[in-house]
């Protein structure tokens, strides 16, 4: 009876919570059955399984506070910057970066090593903020998951989220395969906050040209972006954007890489 009564309080919290509303960031309709404050508690739940999964945190400050910094100044100029930002680097030497709900962000430190300039960082950044932006890992995981186990993993009801439950959207949130769509959405917002917070866009196709240059069927490329659409049509469709939306800003001196700095911040990166 007690499961009965459960089941039944999730279903009405689905309803009571579900509704279409403007997406800020995309401008488009979206179906929302988890609020703002769920999200976050679903991200802040699955961080530490995460972390784990990936193989942990990369222990260095002052390297951390760089990324952070960036990452910060980006999430202010991007359409939801109340969240509670998180930006950290993960100790692995794939290339790699993910997003979480919530506003929680990674990037494998095999990925620093492998750019060249901040301008760089910030689309990579900005890319992944676009998908907390659009909520695409809420939505992926509604589908994949569904509302009760997300319900559970927040303690829904309860007031104590279910370990297995969070243990399940952890693994999911590691593996996480966005649309071809949402991968062209995030590259395109992330083109919006690197110009908005004065980096050069061109930093995106100099990141996809080291896709290129590593090879999709590389074993250092991380799992996401293995799963990424065909990295050329990124580059066309990138330089698609910038010239139709924002002509000339890549040729604009005051837009910055800072090539210098970024060099002298990933330096110490073993």
């Amino acid at each position: 009876m007690k499961a009965i009564v459960s089941a039944l309080f999730l279903i009405a919290m689905v309803f009571a919570v579900a509704g279409c509303e403007i997406n800020p960031a995309t401008g488009k309709k979206q179906l929302s059955l988890i609020g703002e404050q769920d999200e976050i508690a679903l991200g802040r739940q699955a961080m530490p399984d995460v972390e784990k999964q990936v193989g942990g945190v990369y222990d260095d400050p002052e390297l951390a506070a760089y990324v952070t910094s960036i990452g910060q100044s980006l999430a202010a100029v991007s359409e939801r910057p109340n969240l509670p930002w998180t930006f950290k680097v993960v100790n692995s030497d794939d290339v790699n970066a993910f997003a979480m709900p919530g506003g929680f962000i990674y990037v494998n430190k095999g990925l620093l090593k492998q750019m060249e300039n901040e301008a760089q960082l910030a689309c990579v950044l900005g890319h992944e903020i676009g998908h907390v932006t659009a909520r695409h890992g809420v939505d992926q995981l509604q589908k994949s998951l569904g509302m009760q186990i997300l319900l559970a993993a927040i303690g829904a009801g309860t007031g104590s989220p279910d370990a297995q439950a969070v243990a399940q959207v952890a693994a999911q949130l590691v593996m996480m395969k966005y649309s071809r769509d949402d991968e062209y959405m995030a590259d395109q917002l992330g083109i919006r906050y690197a110009i908005k917070d004065n980096y050069n866009p061109n930093g995106m196709v100099q990141v996809f040209d080291i896709f290129l240059k590593l090879g999709a069927g590389s074993g250092g490329l991380g799992e996401i972006f293995s799963t990424h659409p065909d990295t050329q049509k990124r580059i066309d469709k990138v330089n698609q954007i910038l010239s139709e939306k924002y002509p000339g800003v890549a040729d604009d001196p005051t837009k910055n890489f800072n090539e210098v700095e970024y060099k002298v911040a990933v330096s110490s990166i073993q």
